[in-house]
């Protein structure tokens, strides 16, 4: 990336519409991003909270990217929260993991998060 050349501490933090993990991966490994906020509900206080991450030193990711990429990888819904705080994630209490999750099936008209997952991988978001 140009701008790392001419400044390598810059800190970067994408905001974008895009929702597919794979070009969002590629934004923290090839343009070493330090953060993505993704466009929906809520993205103002994301990005304030990205801006807090990242300006102590952290990486930041919208919390309902965080969300699936950790139901991918296998950790329980239970554990979540736990993962979530030590991203700089909030809210990320059990409650408001539970809900995020019922929002994004309600919207898709999912009853399960095995249906959720799939529809993210075969939409190209994970």
């Amino acid at each position: 990336m140009a701008v790392r050349a001419l400044q390598p501490t810059l800190k970067i933090i994408a905001f974008s519409a895009e929702s597919r993990f794979g070009v969002i991966s590629d934004l923290f490994e090839r343009c070493q991003i330090n953060g993505y906020v993704r466009k929906a509900r809520k993205d103002g206080q994301h990005f304030k909270q990205a801006i807090q991450a990242v300006a102590s030193g952290q990486t930041y990711r919208s919390p309902d990217i965080a969300i699936i990429e950790l139901l991918v990888t296998g950790v329980p819904k239970k554990d979540s929260p736990v993962r979530l705080k030590q991203q700089g994630l909030s809210p990320s209490s059990l409650s408001s993991v539970e809900k995020k999750l019922g929002y994004m099936k309600s919207m898709l008209g999912f009853n399960n998060n095995a249906q959720l997952i799939a529809y993210c991988k075969d939409s190209g978001i994970i």
